[in-house]
């Protein structure tokens, strides 16, 4: 009988593992309050955005901008930032 109970709750611990590290959310350290996106260009152009909200999914995020906008951008073009630009606030 405990060992139907250890395989038990070793069951329902792999699988709280498995779901909380399959969606969109950092277990550890970390933010999800992004105020700005710097994107980043194919011909070399960056500029930083203020937005409003944003949406990520597997290939790519969607930001809401403050000034009323939208935008789909694709994996690898922009960097969401929470507070300071890394790029832009130290040219």
């Amino acid at each position: 009988m405990k060992k139907l109970i250890a395989a038990a709750l070793v069951a329902i611990i792999l699988t709280m593992a498995v779901i909380m590290t399959g969606c969109n959310r950092n277990i550890g350290l970390g933010t999800y309050s992004f105020k700005k996106v710097h994107i980043l260009t194919h011909n070399g152009e960056e500029k930083c955005f203020e937005i409003s909200s944003w949406r990520e999914a597997e290939i790519g995020c969607e930001v809401k901008l403050k000034n009323g906008g939208s935008l789909w951008l694709s994996e690898g073009t922009y960097i969401l930032v929470s507070d300071k630009c890394p790029i832009c606030d130290h040219k």
